[in-house]
């Protein structure tokens, strides 16, 4: 910049890139000099003169004046008497400071000319008004004086955004640990008719959050049963952690494995962890299962380390091991109770108490005549009356009949036959004590069945067990 276009000139202060100048040794008083203040001076209130006359301008014969009463219909107006002229204050403002506008076709006569065609005031004060440059420049200028910028604005947005956001992934993760812990599918025949579908539905009517995030149009909404598998891997990481920070923290503990297949036919080992609380309290926790490739001692000896070995476990601190008879297992050269105790011969290996119990119980009873036959009966007598409709519906309508008026036999009318499972102990005392309470209705039902000539094969078994 040369310097003699700076002389007369002083600077007195600078606003963003606008330099705002005041002429202090040319007195001149021309419209230029008067133009040249008023377009680099920030108005930071308009100006609303209450004058009775305004300076007119010659419209052929008549004279045309601005009004006052404009500046109540149009508060944004400023009058500016250097020139003579009405600005836009907003629009001006921004002008000055340099703000930059979206907006396009913004009228230089509102914030750089000023604006004196008196005729058409009204139309053009509407016009302006309108325009999308003149409701920017005011929301540019009301921030500016605010002293909020537009990065402070997107980011405000971006937290308020992050936020809700927030607030539905929590209800996504919510619900489906909710699933999780009541052992409920979380798909149907068709995606969105599985539970967690619709209890994502019942939930969004109560969360604006959630049904905004769940009707948007985006595709990624974290409810894909990927992100759905995932999450529930993270959670279930969660638990086993605190498992073994538990365990750890109680320093020594066993393990419990055994097999078992699932519904598909794969072989698998369910391995738990024990472990004794400061407060002598015992604690049998859950790992996890592990599909079995073979089932001999090394290779199932080398899960259950190599699962110790994931959880961080010391083996040196394992004192105990508890498995099933089988030989695999407990074998006394080759079994997997061996295998581990030849790393750490602390590890005692104790055969289930109560599976030993089991079977020494089921030998015993082999050899007692009435309590074989009495086991037998019951067993037969339960899938008889089960594996009818029919016979079902009668044995309820002799217990409600029995049950009529009397009511210490209320209680076995509202209960049923338990079936008696042979290889499941814990259930046995179940089946036997319903048939006990059970046992007028289950006579007279026999005996229904008996007179019964439709069907003579379940007649004939009736009248047997009778």
């Amino acid at each position: 910049m040369k310097t003699d276009l700076l002389d007369g000139f002083d600077f007195l202060s600078h606003v963003g890139m606008q330099i705002v100048l005041y002429n202090v040794t040319d007195t001149s008083s021309g419209p230029a000099h008067s133009l040249l203040n008023a377009t680099t001076v920030v108005w930071n209130t308009p100006n609303h003169p209450t004058l009775l006359q305004f300076p007119g301008r010659t419209y052929g014969s008549t004279v045309r004046r601005c009004n006052s009463e404009h500046f109540k219909d149009w508060p944004w107006l400023h009058w500016c008497e250097e020139v003579n002229k009405v600005f836009c204050q907003p629009c001006h403002n921004v002008k000055v400071l340099g703000l930059a506008l979206f907006a396009k076709c913004a009228e230089e006569s509102f914030s750089t000319t000023g604006f004196d065609d008196w005729k058409h005031a009204t139309a053009c004060y509407q016009k302006h008004e309108s325009s999308s440059a003149h409701r920017e420049s005011i929301m540019k200028w009301t921030h500016h004086t605010r002293g909020v910028t537009i990065e402070a604005q997107l980011a405000s947005a971006k937290q308020e955004q992050q936020s809700k956001n927030r607030i539905a992934l929590e209800k996504i993760i919510t619900t489906l640990l909710y699933i999780g812990c009541q052992g409920c599918s979380f798909r149907g025949h068709q995606e969105a008719d599985g539970s967690f579908q619709q209890l994502l539905r019942l939930r969004s009517a109560d969360s604006e959050e959630l049904s905004s995030w769940l009707m948007s149009g985006q595709r990624n909404k974290w409810t894909s049963h990927d992100i759905q598998n995932e999450i529930l891997q993270i959670m279930s990481h969660s638990v086993i952690r605190g498992i073994v920070q538990r365990c750890s923290a109680n320093k020594y503990f066993s393990i419990i494995a055994d097999e078992s297949t699932d519904v598909a036919g794969k072989q698998q080992m369910s391995i738990s962890l024990g472990h004794v609380c400061p407060d002598f309290a015992v604690l049998e926790e859950f790992i996890g299962l592990y599909e079995v490739d073979k089932a001999n001692a090394v290779w199932l000896s080398e899960i259950i380390l190599d699962c110790l070995r994931r959880l961080g476990l010391d083996i040196h601190m394992l004192r105990g091991q508890a498995y099933d008879g089988a030989a695999v297992m407990a074998g006394a050269r080759n079994g997997v109770a061996t295998k581990i105790s030849q790393i750490e011969r602390r590890a005692v290996y104790m055969h289930c108490a109560g599976h030993t119990l089991n079977l020494a119980v089921q030998d015993t009873v082999k050899h007692v005549p009435a309590i074989r036959d009495v086991l037998d009966l019951t067993r037969e007598l339960v899938n008889f009356i089960k594996m009818s409709p029919k016979r079902c519906r009668l044995f309820e309508a002799m217990q409600f009949t029995i049950s009529r008026g009397d009511e210490d036999n209320l209680s076995a009318a509202q209960s049923s036959l338990r079936p008696l499972c042979p290889t499941r102990w814990t259930v046995r005392s179940v089946s036997l004590s319903s048939v006990l309470k059970n046992y007028e209705a289950l006579l007279n039902t026999l005996s229904e069945i008996a007179r019964c000539k439709d069907d003579a094969t379940a007649g004939a078994k009736a009248q047997d067990a009778l």
